[in-house]
């Protein structure tokens, strides 16, 4: 299993949110077994041009660098766009690598 990094940045861990990423990732994890780090930044910015809720999601594996950001008014929301947009990323590179 990939290295997980969670970082809560500029407020409070929410243990009841780790744990939420946690078993999103678990999916990711499961059919990208060559994951070697996963890193999830949380932060909130309270700015009149977003939702102020951010997830960042990080991914490497050898040869692959993923990233994708969300900015929505719920954490969770933020957390599985995010988590999506790199799973599309990941299926992406791998029907690029078997069509090589």
């Amino acid at each position: 299993m990939a290295n997980i990094n969670i970082q809560f940045i500029g407020m409070n861990t929410s243990e009841n949110l780790e744990i939420f990423i946690l078993k999103k990732l678990e999916k990711v994890a499961k059919f990208n077994q060559n994951l070697i780090d996963i890193n999830v930044y949380i932060k909130y910015e309270n700015n009149s041009e977003n939702k102020g809720r951010i997830c960042e999601v990080e991914m490497k594996q050898s040869g692959l660098h993923v990233f994708a950001s969300a900015n929505e008014s719920d954490y969770q929301v933020a957390v599985a766009k995010a988590v999506d947009q790199v799973q599309r990323q990941l299926d992406k590179h791998k029907e690029v690598k078997l069509s090589s």
